[in-house]
Parts: structure tokens; sequence; C-alpha cells
């Protein structure tokens, strides 16, 4: 059974079952349940909506007004669908498994990822920037804006399209895109120094399948794969030390900068440049 109390004009908002019209809460813990949200119905959060505990939010459809979004524990914590303005933060805060699949989450603040597993389907995600800490991430059929910076850490991406104000920032692990589309460095301009993909935490990245990268302004390399794949970079590209840069099934690469790949840097192209 679900009880309902009125809060300014609304009913409070339950922690599991199906809500079929308008409610608001200070803060709504959805642990061990889920809570399905009707179309049309507006759930109003004023501070943290939080999922734990193998925890769903089901609301295609639905609208949904929060303070912040807070993940933790379970074997598993899911959203599902539904329109989502944060004005506070997103954060996944290192339970075993979360899934977020379709709608759309308009963030205000941060976005941060961390935790074992991390899957991003079919939705828009547009953030002040992205953080990751993981030890797998999918992202299948999104569309990601970040104004600031974009961190993504041992990610497989398919069919997804990223736009950053900042930089791409590979930090660590494997990270792969296919048929995928990148906008690097978007609130800069050409010449301004400014690094659009910095690779400097040792990842690497490997772009496959038509994808397309376009960065302002430059790259730091530390191992970047290209196949039948383009990249564009309006300034220079590092690759300088160590780094691994190869273009393979006519993909191609083109700097408008320098390209130093003095020390001990590796490029490869074969079937392309």
């Amino acid at each position: 059974m679900i009880f309902a109390f009125s809060v300014a004009g609304y009913a409070q908002c339950p922690t599991s079952g199906t809500v079929s019209s308008n409610c608001t809460s200070a803060n709504l813990t959805i642990s061990g349940n889920t809570l399905t949200v009707n179309p049309g119905v507006t759930v109003t959060v004023t501070g943290t909506l939080t999922l734990n505990n193998s925890a769903t939010i089901s609301g295609t459809g639905a609208i949904f007004n929060v303070g912040s979004i807070s993940e933790g524990y379970g074997t598993l914590n899911t959203i599902e669908g539904g329109t989502y303005t944060i004005s506070g933060t997103l954060t996944v805060g290192g339970g075993s498994a979360f899934t977020w699949d379709g709608g759309t989450a308009n963030v205000t603040g941060a976005t941060s990822l961390n935790g074992s597993t991390v899957r991003l389907e079919n939705m828009t995600l547009n953030t002040a920037s992205l953080a990751m800490n993981v030890s797998s991430s999918v992202m299948d059929a999104v569309d990601i804006t970040t104004t600031g910076d974009l961190d993504l850490d041992q990610v497989t991406i398919t069919n997804s399209a990223f736009e950053s104000g900042g930089q791409l920032f590979i930090s660590s692990g494997t990270t792969t895109a296919d048929n995928s589309t990148f906008d690097l460095g978007t609130a800069h301009t050409a010449g301004s120094s400014f690094i659009g993909l910095n690779m400097n935490g040792g990842g690497s990245l490997y772009l496959s399948n038509g994808s397309q990268m376009d960065v302002i302004d430059s790259v730091v390399n530390n191992e970047l794969h290209i196949d039948a794949s383009d990249v564009v970079i309006t300034g220079g590209f590092d690759n300088v030390g160590a780094e691994v840069l190869t273009v393979t099934n006519n993909g191609s690469i083109r700097v408008g900068g320098d390209y130093d790949n003095s020390g001990s840097g590796n490029t490869t192209a074969s079937g392309g440049g």
C-alpha cells in the first residue's frame, strides 16, 4: 500500500509502485524497489534523488525535476527513460553496476561516473563536465554534450556523438569508438594553444568504422589508432616520447599545426595517412 501526503498542493512521492499524478518530495530514496512514473507525470525532488540496493526508476514520457541524483550500492541500479532536469550534480557513486537506458538528462553541475560497470544507452546527456573512474563502461547510441571537460575511462562506444567545450581526457585503459563523432574544444578557438585531446594519462583510443573527430586546438598523444576513420586537428600534434599513432584502412589524420614525432614516438600508416 502506498500512502500519499499533501505537500504544497501535490502528493508526497512514493518510494515504490506507480505514480499517476504529480508529486513532490524534499528527498527521495528508492532502495530495492521499482518506481514507475506514468507518461506526462512530473516528479519534483527539491533535494537528492537516491538509488540504492538494486533500485529501478521507470519513467518513459515522465518529467523529473530534481536537485541532484546520487547512485550507490546494489547489484544493479537502473534508470529507464524520462526527461530529467538536474539543478545540481549527477553522481554514480561506485555501486557494482548502473544502467541508464533512454531519455534525457540535463545536468547544470558536474556528472561523475564511478563503479565496476556503467552503461549509458539510447539517451542524451547535457552536463557541465563528465568525469569517469570505472572498471568498464558501455555507451551505445548516446549524445553527450559538456560545456567543460569530458573524461572517458575504459569505455566501449558505438553509434554515439560527443561535443565537449573543453578537452577530451583519456585517463587510463582502452577506449574504443565505433561509428561515432567527437567535436572537441568547441568553446575555444584555433591557435589558442588549447589541448582539445589529452591522452597524457596513459590511456589508448581506438577510432573505427567511420568515426570522425574534430579537435580544437592541439593533441597530446599517448596511443591513438585510426581505422577507417578521420581526425582533423586545427593545431599541433604532440607525439613526443614513446607514443603510438597508427592509421589504417583508408583512415586519415590532418594536422593544421606542428607534428612533433621526436624521441621514440612511433607513427605507422597502412592504407591511410
